[in-house]
Protein backbone atom coordinates (compact mmCIF):
# COMPACT_ATOMS: atom_id res chain seq x y z
CA UNK A 1 0.00 0.00 0.00
CA UNK A 2 1.65 3.39 -1.17
CA UNK A 3 1.60 5.87 1.98
CA UNK A 4 -1.04 9.35 1.66
CA UNK A 5 2.40 11.14 1.56
CA UNK A 6 4.11 9.23 -1.33
CA UNK A 7 3.36 10.51 -4.61
CA UNK A 8 1.74 7.63 -6.63
CA UNK A 9 3.59 6.68 -10.21
CA UNK A 10 2.06 8.55 -12.74
CA UNK A 11 1.93 7.69 -16.59
CA UNK A 12 2.15 10.01 -18.96
CA UNK A 13 -0.87 9.46 -22.25
CA UNK A 14 -0.72 12.28 -24.33
CA UNK A 15 -2.22 15.99 -25.02
CA UNK A 16 -6.33 16.10 -24.71
CA UNK A 17 -8.52 19.28 -25.08
CA UNK A 18 -12.27 19.23 -23.29
CA UNK A 19 -14.76 18.87 -25.20
CA UNK A 20 -16.90 22.17 -26.55
CA UNK A 21 -19.87 22.21 -24.81
CA UNK A 22 -22.14 22.16 -27.37
CA UNK A 23 -21.72 21.74 -30.98
CA UNK A 24 -24.09 25.54 -31.72
CA UNK A 25 -21.90 26.98 -28.80
CA UNK A 26 -19.97 29.81 -29.86
CA UNK A 27 -16.31 29.14 -30.73
CA UNK A 28 -13.91 29.21 -28.03
CA UNK A 29 -10.36 28.38 -27.71
CA UNK A 30 -9.68 25.14 -26.65
CA UNK A 31 -8.59 24.20 -23.45
CA UNK A 32 -5.40 21.80 -23.31
CA UNK A 33 -4.36 19.18 -20.78
CA UNK A 34 -1.13 17.14 -20.32
CA UNK A 35 -2.44 13.94 -18.74
CA UNK A 36 -1.33 11.14 -16.55
CA UNK A 37 -3.29 8.55 -14.99
CA UNK A 38 -2.23 6.21 -12.28
CA UNK A 39 -4.04 3.39 -10.33
CA UNK A 40 -5.39 2.98 -7.27
CA UNK A 41 -7.19 -0.13 -5.98
CA UNK A 42 -7.69 -1.30 -9.56
CA UNK A 43 -9.25 1.79 -10.64
CA UNK A 44 -7.70 4.14 -12.95
CA UNK A 45 -7.49 8.02 -11.84
CA UNK A 46 -6.26 10.60 -14.18
CA UNK A 47 -4.23 13.78 -13.20
CA UNK A 48 -4.85 16.79 -15.77
CA UNK A 49 -2.32 19.37 -16.18
CA UNK A 50 -3.57 22.80 -17.44
CA UNK A 51 -1.85 24.01 -20.79
CA UNK A 52 -1.72 27.38 -21.87
CA UNK A 53 -1.43 28.56 -25.75
CA UNK A 54 2.25 27.62 -25.96
CA UNK A 55 1.33 23.89 -24.38
CA UNK A 56 3.26 24.95 -21.55
CA UNK A 57 1.85 23.90 -17.98
CA UNK A 58 -0.20 26.57 -15.84
CA UNK A 59 0.38 25.03 -12.70
CA UNK A 60 -3.18 23.73 -12.75
CA UNK A 61 -3.55 20.47 -11.91
CA UNK A 62 -7.54 18.71 -12.03
CA UNK A 63 -8.10 15.08 -10.83
CA UNK A 64 -11.07 12.75 -11.99
CA UNK A 65 -12.33 9.62 -12.42
CA UNK A 66 -12.17 7.34 -15.52
CA UNK A 67 -15.79 7.96 -16.31
CA UNK A 68 -15.98 11.62 -16.45
CA UNK A 69 -12.47 11.89 -18.36
CA UNK A 70 -13.88 9.33 -20.90
CA UNK A 71 -16.82 11.79 -21.49
CA UNK A 72 -15.32 14.69 -21.49
CA UNK A 73 -12.07 14.92 -22.96
CA UNK A 74 -10.84 14.24 -26.34
CA UNK A 75 -7.13 13.02 -27.39
CA UNK A 76 -5.19 15.24 -29.56
CA UNK A 77 -2.44 13.14 -31.13
CA UNK A 78 -0.97 15.51 -33.62
CA UNK A 79 -0.23 17.55 -30.45
CA UNK A 80 3.67 16.74 -29.78
CA UNK A 81 4.35 18.82 -26.74
CA UNK A 82 6.21 16.69 -24.16
CA UNK A 83 6.05 17.29 -20.14
CA UNK A 84 9.81 17.78 -18.22
CA UNK A 85 8.10 16.76 -15.00
CA UNK A 86 5.16 15.18 -13.57
CA UNK A 87 2.54 16.85 -11.08
CA UNK A 88 3.11 16.13 -7.47
CA UNK A 89 -0.50 14.88 -6.23
CA UNK A 90 -0.51 12.95 -2.83
CA UNK A 91 -1.90 9.89 -2.92
CA UNK A 92 -4.87 11.37 -0.57
CA UNK A 93 -5.27 13.64 -2.89
CA UNK A 94 -6.43 11.06 -5.49
CA UNK A 95 -8.61 8.85 -3.33
CA UNK A 96 -10.49 12.23 -2.17
CA UNK A 97 -11.26 13.66 -6.08
CA UNK A 98 -12.64 10.06 -7.11
CA UNK A 99 -14.54 9.00 -4.08
CA UNK A 100 -18.20 8.71 -3.98
CA UNK A 101 -19.88 11.96 -3.00
CA UNK A 102 -23.55 12.52 -1.83
CA UNK A 103 -25.82 13.87 -3.90
CA UNK A 104 -26.66 17.24 -3.20
CA UNK A 105 -30.53 17.19 -4.78
CA UNK A 106 -30.44 21.45 -5.13
CA UNK A 107 -27.47 21.25 -6.74
CA UNK A 108 -28.04 18.56 -9.19
CA UNK A 109 -31.67 20.65 -9.83
CA UNK A 110 -28.91 23.83 -10.52
CA UNK A 111 -27.13 21.83 -12.74
CA UNK A 112 -29.79 19.96 -15.01
CA UNK A 113 -32.14 23.49 -15.39
CA UNK A 114 -28.77 25.65 -16.50
CA UNK A 115 -28.22 22.45 -18.95
CA UNK A 116 -32.12 22.73 -20.15
CA UNK A 117 -31.62 26.60 -20.63
CA UNK A 118 -28.21 25.99 -22.81
CA UNK A 119 -30.61 23.42 -24.84
CA UNK A 120 -33.38 26.03 -25.62
CA UNK A 121 -30.87 28.70 -25.93
CA UNK A 122 -29.14 26.82 -28.83
CA UNK A 123 -32.26 25.41 -30.65
CA UNK A 124 -34.06 28.59 -30.52
CA UNK A 125 -31.32 30.61 -32.41
CA UNK A 126 -31.28 27.17 -34.83
CA UNK A 127 -34.63 27.76 -35.12
CA UNK A 128 -34.41 31.42 -35.22
CA UNK A 129 -32.16 31.63 -38.22
CA UNK A 130 -33.86 28.39 -40.27
CA UNK A 131 -36.74 30.80 -39.51
CA UNK A 132 -35.24 33.83 -41.60
CA UNK A 133 -34.02 31.18 -44.52
CA UNK A 134 -37.00 30.06 -45.53
CA UNK A 135 -37.50 33.88 -47.31
CA UNK A 136 -34.44 32.68 -49.27
CA UNK A 137 -36.08 30.37 -52.37
CA UNK A 138 -32.04 28.75 -52.39
CA UNK A 139 -32.20 28.09 -48.79
CA UNK A 140 -35.84 26.92 -48.05
CA UNK A 141 -36.06 23.39 -48.57
CA UNK A 142 -32.46 23.42 -45.98
CA UNK A 143 -34.45 25.52 -43.93
CA UNK A 144 -37.63 23.43 -43.59
CA UNK A 145 -35.28 20.39 -43.35
CA UNK A 146 -33.26 22.32 -40.03
CA UNK A 147 -36.84 22.81 -38.61
CA UNK A 148 -38.31 19.30 -38.91
CA UNK A 149 -34.67 18.43 -37.12
CA UNK A 150 -35.26 20.68 -34.07
CA UNK A 151 -38.93 18.92 -34.30
CA UNK A 152 -37.29 15.70 -33.76
CA UNK A 153 -34.63 16.77 -31.31
CA UNK A 154 -34.78 14.35 -27.61
CA UNK A 155 -31.29 14.41 -26.30
CA UNK A 156 -31.82 17.28 -23.67
CA UNK A 157 -35.50 17.63 -24.02
CA UNK A 158 -37.03 18.35 -20.43
CA UNK A 159 -40.93 19.32 -19.95
CA UNK A 160 -39.28 22.74 -19.02
CA UNK A 161 -38.85 23.04 -23.24
CA UNK A 162 -42.98 23.05 -23.57
CA UNK A 163 -42.55 26.60 -24.15
CA UNK A 164 -40.16 26.88 -26.26
CA UNK A 165 -42.49 24.32 -28.74
CA UNK A 166 -45.43 26.39 -28.67
CA UNK A 167 -43.52 29.23 -29.36
CA UNK A 168 -41.85 27.48 -32.59
CA UNK A 169 -45.72 26.10 -33.50
CA UNK A 170 -47.16 29.77 -33.40
CA UNK A 171 -44.89 31.26 -35.06
CA UNK A 172 -44.76 28.27 -37.90
CA UNK A 173 -48.60 28.10 -37.86
CA UNK A 174 -48.37 32.26 -38.89
CA UNK A 175 -46.30 31.38 -41.50
CA UNK A 176 -48.94 29.30 -43.25
CA UNK A 177 -46.75 26.15 -42.39
CA UNK A 178 -49.48 23.89 -40.25
CA UNK A 179 -47.81 20.39 -41.21
CA UNK A 180 -44.88 21.54 -39.68
CA UNK A 181 -46.21 23.41 -37.03
CA UNK A 182 -48.06 20.43 -35.89
CA UNK A 183 -45.06 19.02 -35.42
CA UNK A 184 -44.09 20.92 -32.53
CA UNK A 185 -47.88 21.40 -30.62
CA UNK A 186 -47.99 17.67 -30.60
CA UNK A 187 -44.62 17.69 -29.01
CA UNK A 188 -45.38 20.22 -26.73
CA UNK A 189 -48.98 18.13 -25.57
CA UNK A 190 -46.25 15.58 -25.17
CA UNK A 191 -44.04 17.46 -22.88
CA UNK A 192 -47.67 19.23 -21.20
CA UNK A 193 -50.24 16.68 -21.32
CA UNK A 194 -52.29 18.14 -18.58
CA UNK A 195 -51.65 21.99 -19.98
CA UNK A 196 -55.07 22.63 -21.98
CA UNK A 197 -53.70 25.25 -23.92
CA UNK A 198 -51.01 22.73 -25.07
CA UNK A 199 -53.90 21.25 -26.42
CA UNK A 200 -55.87 24.13 -27.53
CA UNK A 201 -52.93 25.11 -29.66
CA UNK A 202 -52.72 21.75 -31.22
CA UNK A 203 -56.64 21.44 -32.03
CA UNK A 204 -56.47 24.95 -33.84
CA UNK A 205 -53.68 23.53 -36.34
CA UNK A 206 -55.93 20.13 -36.86
CA UNK A 207 -59.09 22.66 -37.49
CA UNK A 208 -56.53 24.36 -40.58
CA UNK A 209 -55.42 21.03 -41.58
CA UNK A 210 -59.47 19.65 -41.96
CA UNK A 211 -58.30 16.95 -39.25
CA UNK A 212 -61.96 17.98 -37.73
CA UNK A 213 -62.06 14.84 -35.55
CA UNK A 214 -58.28 15.29 -34.26
CA UNK A 215 -59.19 18.95 -33.22
CA UNK A 216 -62.29 17.62 -31.55
CA UNK A 217 -60.90 15.15 -29.64
CA UNK A 218 -58.23 17.82 -28.28
CA UNK A 219 -60.40 20.12 -27.51
CA UNK A 220 -62.66 17.63 -25.47
CA UNK A 221 -59.19 17.37 -23.58
CA UNK A 222 -58.56 20.99 -23.27
CA UNK A 223 -62.36 21.09 -21.80
CA UNK A 224 -61.86 18.09 -19.05
CA UNK A 225 -58.53 19.23 -17.84
CA UNK A 226 -61.07 22.67 -16.28
CA UNK A 227 -58.79 25.06 -16.89
CA UNK A 228 -59.75 29.27 -16.71
CA UNK A 229 -63.77 29.69 -17.25
CA UNK A 230 -62.42 32.59 -20.17
CA UNK A 231 -60.12 29.59 -21.81
CA UNK A 232 -62.80 27.01 -21.39
CA UNK A 233 -65.17 29.64 -22.76
CA UNK A 234 -62.87 29.72 -25.79
CA UNK A 235 -63.13 26.00 -26.45
CA UNK A 236 -66.43 25.45 -26.86
CA UNK A 237 -66.71 28.11 -28.79
CA UNK A 238 -63.96 26.60 -31.11
CA UNK A 239 -65.04 23.38 -30.88
CA UNK A 240 -68.67 24.66 -32.43
CA UNK A 241 -67.29 26.03 -35.20
CA UNK A 242 -65.17 22.59 -35.58
CA UNK A 243 -67.79 20.59 -35.74
CA UNK A 244 -69.78 23.08 -38.25
CA UNK A 245 -67.16 22.77 -40.49
CA UNK A 246 -67.36 18.98 -40.13
CA UNK A 247 -70.43 18.46 -41.17
CA UNK A 248 -70.50 21.04 -44.04
CA UNK A 249 -67.81 18.65 -45.35
CA UNK A 250 -69.84 15.47 -44.82
CA UNK A 251 -72.19 14.39 -47.57
CA UNK A 252 -75.94 15.60 -47.00
CA UNK A 253 -77.22 12.36 -45.86
CA UNK A 254 -75.04 12.46 -43.24
CA UNK A 255 -74.99 15.55 -41.68
CA UNK A 256 -76.14 16.51 -38.35
CA UNK A 257 -79.06 19.05 -39.01
CA UNK A 258 -80.13 20.81 -35.80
Amino acid sequence: MTSNNMQPKLRFIGTYSAKQSSPTAIAKRKEYFFVFYCELDDNKVYVLQELNEAYTPTGTVNITNSSIFQEYFVHEPHILAMPLSKPQVSEQKLRAAVAPKPVDQSEKQRINEALARAAEEALRANFAEAIANLSQPTLRNKAIRAIKKIAEQEDGIVPQHKHMFRDFSVSLRKKSLPEIALLFATRNVKLAPEDDHAHFNAARIYAILERFDDAIGELHTALDLEGEAADTAIYQKMLAYVERQKNRRLPPNLRNHR
